[in-house]
């Protein structure tokens, strides 16, 4: 005998007597495959580790990418959901009644089966792993994620819904690449702030009459002749970048609720969080080497788990901060019952956005299956982001207003600013790519440069400054974003959209202060593209720097 189907009122439906109830019972629907993929996925960490070498690491390396961003992207989704009252317009499709149960025993049988395929193939000990060893592991991890959505939803429903409002799950993506980008930039913090979390855990340890060994210019740590070293990849200081973005997106999408700037506070208390997480996930690591768990201390639990406890800090300190009254606005008034339909109806996050930000999300994801295949610093296939980017800017110019591009001094001073110090300081480890670049055919070179420079004079920034200028910068200002004067800002405006800006790119310091000289172009003459236009001079600029001095680290 099933049990009955609990009711839930549909997406977007009129509140009744019973919605309270409803919104508990949405809570676990949608909660209960989260946290089970959560703990598989925990759970898998800790079983074995993906493997460092081998003919098949394009394929590792892909999914250590496409792992951390599909969480980036959930809690974005989440993010976006509670910050925005509908990012959709038009009705959605009625959910149907929830019958967990079968569809539950089902995923728990087909995660068992996957997790003992995990350990034939990838454990100490086994056979070189194989192509069909590969593919078939491959899909039965994705039919493990499809059984949990099952749990939740008929597969079908929640196809349609990804196709017919495909804008939030676009958004939800964005903001997944943007958390991943902002992660690797934390990393390198690390060696500002390796001694005080390495001093951290230490005297965490000792609170255990542990014998700690620390040796802070080697960045080790020990207890009992264990010890590991800490590098920037592993060090889980890119949880504050996770924090930040994920905090950032929260403030951004529900300043209609909070008090701005009170909200900002939020900033520096999820990064004072974030650390102390660090330390107590480093303490927790070399424990359980400690204990005699070396192959868990130095598999999963090191990488794997952080990303999961960094999102839990992220999404917690989001839920304390909705109930903190020091935070929350009042409520605005609602004098009939259509105010209040309109209220309901008005988007946090409008459907238009979409169309700003799907060229630079197209080039991203792109790239990152284009690097993950790729071997050492050069992206051969860099020309694949280029026409991603180009094709997504085809398929959504009816939906944008196109900037104007016409000379005036302002991009051109505001370009010279940016390029300069960018120049001057901002370059990289360009050796490997200067190699890489040297051992390619004339032809395959001269194609690959070409495309560079045209890619990085043109489409580039054209996609950036529709995303960041373009959207994200007055919207920031009021939600109605193409309705916004476009001299109109505000401090946080410019602030929020330069540092997203700045995560993107290598050096977000020098990125962030890019960001606010293309702000500034936008705002002389309220055009776009003069922000447009000083992007490309800046990226120009750089190019001819690459091309006549031979400073590859300016592209690396």
């Amino acid at each position: 005998m099933s049990a009955p189907p609990l009711p839930l009122a549909p997406p977007g439906g009129a509140p009744s007597a019973s919605g309270a109830t409803a919104d508990r019972s949405g809570a676990l629907r949608w909660g209960l495959p989260a946290a089970l993929l959560a703990a598989e996925y925990l759970a898998l960490s800790i079983l074995v580790d993906l493997p460092l070498d081998g003919p098949y690491m394009p394929v590792v390396r892909t999914l250590r990418l496409a792992v951390p961003v599909a969480l980036g992207a959930a809690v974005g989704g989440v993010l976006l959901a509670r910050g925005s009252r509908s990012a959709e317009p038009g009705p959605a499709a009625p959910l149907p009644a929830w019958r967990p149960g079968p569809a539950l025993a089902v995923q728990v049988a087909a995660f068992a089966a996957a997790a003992a395929l995990t350990r034939r193939i990838l454990a100490e000990g086994a056979p070189p792993l194989t192509g069909g060893a590969l593919a078939a592991w491959l899909a039965i991890l994705v039919a493990v994620v499809l059984l949990a959505v099952r749990t939740a939803a008929p597969l079908a429903w929640v196809a349609r819904r990804v196709v017919t409002r495909w804008r939030t799950p676009l958004l939800a993506l964005a903001a997944g690449l943007l958390a991943w980008r902002g992660a690797l930039e934390a990393e390198r913090l690390w060696g500002v702030l390796s001694e005080g979390t390495l001093r951290g855990a230490a005297a965490l340890l000792r609170l255990g009459a542990a014998p700690v060994t620390v040796e802070l210019e080697e960045r080790l740590i020990g207890v009992g002749g264990f010890d590991v070293e800490i590098s920037e990849v592993c060090s889980g200081v890119d949880g504050l970048g996770l924090v930040l973005v994920f905090q950032a997106v929260w403030i951004a999408t529900s300043r209609d609720r909070v008090r701005l700037p009170r909200a900002l506070v939020l900033l520096p208390l999820g990064a004072a969080a974030a650390l102390a997480a660090n330390v107590l996930r480093i303490a927790a690591l070399v424990l359980l080497g400690a204990s005699g768990r070396e192959a868990l201390a130095l598999g999963g639990f090191h990488s794997r788990a952080g990303w999961v406890l960094f999102t839990a800090v992220a999404l917690g300190s989001v839920a304390l901060a909705e109930r903190a009254a020091w935070l929350r606005r009042a409520p605005a008034p609602r004098p009939d019952a259509t105010a209040a339909a309109a209220s309901v109806a008005a988007p946090g996050v409008p459907a238009a956005a979409a169309a700003y930000v799907a060229p630079l999300l197209g080039a991203i994801a792109t790239a990152l299956v284009t690097g993950a295949w790729s071997e050492g610093a050069l992206d051969r296939a860099y020309g694949a982001r280029i026409l991603v980017a180009g094709i997504a800017l085809l398929l959504v110019r009816r939906s944008l207003s196109p900037p104007v591009l016409s000379w005036s001094w302002p991009p051109v001073l505001l370009a010279g600013a940016v390029a300069v110090p960018w120049i001057a300081f901002g370059a990289g480890d360009g050796a490997g790519l200067a190699d890489a670049v040297a051992r390619l055919g004339p032809a395959e070179r001269a194609a690959w440069i070409a495309t560079r420079v045209a890619g990085s004079c043109l489409v580039v920034p054209l996609a950036e400054e529709l995303a960041f200028r373009g959207f994200l910068l007055p919207w920031l200002v009021s939600p109605d974003f193409e309705r916004v004067p476009p001299r109109a800002w505000t401090w946080t405006a410019v602030a929020l959209s330069s540092l997203g800006f700045g995560l993107l790119h290598g050096g977000w310091i020098l990125g962030t202060a890019a960001g606010v000289a293309f702000a500034i172009a936008r705002l002389v003459r309220g055009r776009l593209g003069d922000a447009v236009l000083a992007h490309a001079l800046c990226n120009a600029a750089i190019a001819a720097a690459v091309m006549l001095s031979g400073r590859w680290g300016l592209w690396s």
